[in-house]
């Protein structure tokens, strides 16, 4: 990774540790498809682009911080991708994601706020409660989403890449 974008993330990853981190959907159904049954990982267009190896990073990464912070939106979009699931796999993966649920907060903006600025309406109601939640509450963002990683940045609130991560095969051996 490259030096100055390194020591930014560092920065954000001790800035954030206790505060709090946004993981957007992708990732959020990454970590629960991976901690469910990491073999399911490659059935998942949104998630198999990361593999097995990359589970390991997100792994560590959730548990570096204290809280993780999520909306209804985001567990939406969640529950509709898991939906492909069949048989017992789907129970079971629900019963897991109930239980993960438990260690989630998770915080609501009404739909109208989240659109109030048009700026964020291309990008669909889960981005813009994201970009919302992130600025009025000061929370960092975790995404794999190009769109929303670049409107995070011109609008001045702190997110990281997982593709950064992935592809310089982060270790939080290297942050402490």
């Amino acid at each position: 990774m490259p030096e100055t974008l390194w020591h930014i993330y560092e920065d954000l990853f001790k800035k954030y540790k206790s505060k709090g981190v946004i993981i957007d959907s992708n990732l959020v159904l990454y970590f629960f498809i991976g901690s469910y049954d990491n073999n399911l990982v490659n059935r998942f267009k949104v998630t198999k682009k990361f593999g097995i190896a990359g589970f390991e990073i997100l792994w560590n990464l959730i548990d570096h911080f204290d809280k993780i912070i999520t909306t209804p939106h985001i567990l939406t979009e969640i529950s509709n991708l898991s939906n492909k699931l069949e048989g017992i796999y789907k129970v079971e993966y629900f019963n897991l994601f109930f239980q993960k649920l438990e260690t989630i907060d998770e915080l609501f903006l009404p739909a109208k706020d989240n659109f109030a600025d048009d700026r964020y309406r291309k990008f669909g109601l889960t981005d813009a409660a994201i970009v919302n939640l992130s600025k009025t509450k000061s929370y960092l963002v975790l995404t794999d989403d190009i769109p929303l990683y670049q409107i995070l940045l011109k609008s001045e609130i702190d997110v990281i890449n997982f593709t950064h991560l992935f592809e310089y095969k982060f270790s939080f051996d290297e942050v402490y």
